[in-house]
């Protein structure tokens, strides 16, 4: 008889298998989506569906991580043809949706074969000290290299974030490489189980390694004048977020609702930082965009607060920031400034989520903004549909950011 593990590798084998034919007949050129210099697949909130949905039920979501997998690498495949950079993400809450959820260990083997750039920790993750003691002894995060993201999320005991605090992606097309900074952030969830602490987010935006990272060029430019930027930059960054969270006491609203690491150049004199859950330094390196994986709703209070800081700390109106929303399982988009944006892909599998945006100092190319697709058109027209199963936002785009959800059908 087939074990668990044994059964479970036999299905994901089983699902690549039979999606060959699928991959095979959509290897044309995908010519509708709007590639940029960066350009990111998002899965949030799958809550271990990662077998797709019944097909008796809702045969409409026949997708399953094979399927998504094959999708990403015939994407993959064109990006790099066009000289494009193609990431993919996981903005968390792995666990708690299917029988899988039981044997938290059964499922992050099959999680463990998809080839994510960077993944955040969502308050799924949280519940519980035998999942967080399980993701640590048997290596899930370790897996990640680095890329397994908690930048408020620390061990109670030592302080010491639970994956790391940030991290770089690097963009080799285009003739060079430049670095893109990541964060991954959850909203100020109070129920974490009793080995970790969830920080405030409008706190961290003010700690003195988030202004470091974030200072980089700054220092790189003007290293004397380094302790005034810090001070000011400190003193900017807290009076935006009293001012942010005031006017949302005042209005009643809750702020609890709810792939490979960089070998760029580092800084001259570069600084280091104990942000790591190892003992080993970070080096700070230059970047050229911001991405921040937020697990908390694209509508969240806090989403503005991180924003904000990243424009206060760096003083920089023209730097790209993309940010990546969930938890609260809809799609939505919303433009936050000329050069940022946030994007919310929907949950259970039900949905694909993906951007693009341009790096300076390139002129964008303008391309016609698709807002829900079907999977199987994501490889061939990416038409329209008339009436997506969740409503999706049309809010006009920054120029050169655009966003798609592709709908989790094959068919």
């Amino acid at each position: 008889m087939v074990g668990p593990t044994t059964m479970l590798e036999f299905c994901y084998l089983l699902a690549l298998v039979v999606i060959q034919p699928y991959v095979a007949s959509s290897s044309r050129a995908i010519t509708s989506l709007p590639l940029n210099d960066v350009n990111i697949v998002i899965v949030t909130d799958v809550h271990s569906w990662v077998a797709g949905h019944s097909l008796d039920h809702e045969p409409y979501l026949n997708v399953d991580y094979g399927t998504l997998l094959s999708f990403f690498e015939t994407l993959q495949h064109s990006a790099a043809a066009k000289n494009k950079d193609l990431f993919f993400v996981n903005n968390g809450d792995i666990l708690h949706g299917t029988g899988l959820s039981l044997q938290p260990d059964r499922l992050t083997p099959i999680l463990e074969r998809m080839p994510f750039s960077a993944l955040n920790l969502g308050n799924h993750e949280l519940y519980t000290d035998e999942t967080l003691i399980m993701m640590r002894d048997k290596g899930f995060i370790d897996h990640w290299n680095g890329n397994y993201l908690t930048s408020n999320t620390v061990w109670k005991d030592s302080r010491l974030p639970i994956g790391h605090r940030f991290t770089y992606l690097q963009a080799v097309h285009g003739g060079r490489h430049r670095n893109i900074l990541v964060f991954g952030f959850l909203y100020n969830f109070e129920n974490a189980c009793s080995l970790a602490t969830v920080e405030r987010v409008e706190d961290v935006v003010q700690q003195q390694w988030f202004i470091d990272v974030l200072q980089v060029k700054n220092r790189y430019r003007n290293r004397n004048k380094k302790a005034s930027a810090r001070v000011s930059a400190t003193s900017t960054v807290s009076s935006i977020s009293k001012s942010i969270m005031n006017s949302l006491t005042n209005t009643g609203n809750n702020t609890n609702n709810a792939t490979s690491y960089s070998t760029a150049e580092p800084v001259a004199s570069p600084r280091t930082s104990s942000t790591r859950s190892r003992s080993d330094p970070v080096i700070y390196q230059h970047y050229e965009a911001v991405v921040v994986l937020a697990h908390m709703g694209y509508d969240h209070s806090l989403i503005r607060v991180i924003q904000s800081a990243i424009r206060a700390i760096t003083g920089n109106d023209d730097l790209p920031i993309q940010i990546i929303a969930g938890d609260s399982h809809v799609r939505g988009f919303k433009t936050l400034d000329p050069r940022s944006t946030v994007v919310e892909a929907g949950r259970f599998l039900d949905t694909i989520g993906f951007v693009s945006f341009p790096l300076p100092p390139g002129t964008p190319q303008r391309a016609d903004q698709v807002v829900n697709a079907t999977l199987n058109n994501a490889l061939s027209t990416l038409a329209p549909l008339e009436a997506p199963p969740i409503g999706a936002t049309t809010t006009p785009e920054p120029q050169g950011f655009h966003h798609v959800f592709l709908d989790a059908n094959k068919k």
